[in-house]
Order: C-alpha cells, then structure tokens, then sequence
C-alpha cells in the first residue's frame, strides 16, 4: 500500500469516528442496554482473537505484578488480535506512577523520622543530633534526590519495553476530536463524565481509532475488551459495560464489547498458558 493510501485509509477512519460522535446515525445504545440485562449465549469465540487495550491504572498496577512476564509471553506468542495502549494511557502513567516512585532519599527521609520518634521516647536529648542527621539528609538529598530504588527501575524498564515488544500505541488527533470533549461531558456521555478532565474520553477514542486501523488492515476481532481497575460507573457497573460504551463499539468495528479487570484479563492469560501445557504434555490425547 502506497503512502497516499495508507492516508486516505486513516482519514476515512477519522470521518467515520467524527460521524458516529456527532450521531449522524443512532448507534445502538438500547439494544445494548436490553442485552446487557439477558444471559450471554452460548458461543464460541476464541480469546486470541479478542482485541484488548490496557488503561493506565492496569499499566501502574501491571508494574507491580509477579506474572508479568508469562502475560507479556503470552501476548507475544499466542495472542492474534492487537494488544492496544492508548497514547494518553501511556502519558497518564507517567504523569502519576513515575513521579510517585519513592526515591532512596525520600525512603531514607521516612525511615529517619520514624527512627526519631521513636528514639525521642527513650531520650529527649536526642533533639541535638537530630538537627545534624537532617542536615546530612538535606544534602544526600541534593545528591542523590533523582535516584529510585534499583528494582523499581528494573521493574519499570521491564515493563515499558515488553510492552513496546507487544502493543501498538495509538493516538487520535487532539485538536480535531477536542471539540465533541465537552458535549460528551454536559451530557454525562461516557466515559469521563465523572471526573473533571477529558483522559477518559481520549484513552476511549485512542482505543476506538486502534480498534478501526486494526479491522482496516484486515486483523481478526472477535471481541473488544477495556482492561481497567477503574471502578466508577461511567464505565461499567456490576460488571456490565456502559451501554454507550458497547454501543460505540458496536457502530466502530460490529464486536460485543466488555470490561475486565487487571486479574481478570490475568486469569484468563493464565487458563490460556495452563491449556496450552496439557495439550502439549506428553501422552496427552487433547
């Protein structure tokens, strides 16, 4: 595919997106909403060929995790349908999990207060060193203030680049979709409407703009899923996804679309990797 068509292919994506926001036609919010209520059927669909994006609390909280390695492996093995992060996912884990990492000097400076608290029990002289340990705090800190604690930072490293191994990252025009931000907000159009910015609403459209790249260059999909441990309402609730949410799904690439959880989306991975085991152990007629 030539360059000039790879950008008509991703400004007919973009039409189509502007479209389905400004409601040109209904999507199918009460259809979804009825569905939502009856018993799921009995159909097979194959958790490879589920399209999954990853919001930035599953990026903070996935840092944190023992299994992250065989999830990456999984991904990168076995998994068919695209791995998704959104663009401002990736900047909202910096944002608030890289600058909330505990520095050797800030866990030092902890550590000394609790020591002093402790030790001006016993002995109130102690008041005189304690104005000599916070000097000598004062300048570690000056000098060593930026540096993290080696296993947080093998962690993060580790992360970001398994990560880059597996997902795609996308990242729809700011400017040219700013514009539907606060109608979706006045209205109490998921998701987002319950905070006071517009990230949600940019993690959704970033995911909805990778979903629609990915149908166009022919990936299988089967299902859509939004990992995330955000636990308000303008996502899902009980369980059960916003009916908006599975609607816009719906009208982007014709998928049903869920609401995971980190653990959740960890089990699954995990059944998949405990399948695969048996079927390959020796002896075994799966």
């Amino acid at each position: 595919m030539s360059g000039t068509d790879a950008a008509n292919d991703i400004e007919g994506i973009l039409l189509r997106l502007e479209a389905m926001l400004r409601r040109d036609a209904p999507i199918s919010a009460f259809k979804q909403l009825a569905s939502s209520f009856q018993a799921s059927r009995a159909v097979e669909i194959r958790f490879e060929n589920f399209a999954i994006c990853l919001d930035s609390c599953v990026l903070i909280n996935l840092s944190k995790r023992k299994d992250l390695e065989d999830i990456f492996d999984y991904f990168s093995t076995k998994h068919r349908a695209p791995l998704i992060v959104s663009a401002q996912s990736l900047l909202e884990f910096w944002n608030n999990h890289i600058s909330s990492v505990e520095t050797i000097a800030s866990a030092l400076e902890k550590r000394f207060s609790e020591l002093e608290k402790e030790v001006l029990k016993v002995d109130g002289d102690f008041g005189s060193y304690s104005d000599e340990f916070k000097g000598l705090l004062g300048r570690f800190k000056d000098d060593y203030g930026h540096v993290h604690d080696k296993a947080i930072r093998r962690s993060l490293v580790s992360l970001v680049q398994r990560l880059s191994e597996v997902a795609s990252v996308h990242e729809i025009p700011r400017s040219r979709f700013y514009r539907f931000a606060s109608s979706r907000q006045s209205t109490k159009t998921p998701p987002g409407f319950k905070d006071s910015g517009d990230g949600d609403y940019f993690v959704w459209m970033d995911f909805l703009f990778g979903l629609a790249k990915a149908k166009q260059s022919g990936e299988k999909i089967e299902k859509a899923i939004m990992v995330t441990d955000d636990r308000k309402s303008d996502w899902s609730k009980g369980g059960v996804p916003h009916p908006v949410l599975a609607a816009e799904v719906d009208a982007c690439i014709e998928v049903p679309f869920e609401t995971w959880s980190l653990e959740q989306l960890a089990q699954r991975v995990r059944s998949q990797i405990d399948d695969v085991e048996v079927a390959e152990a020796p002896g075994s007629t799966a």
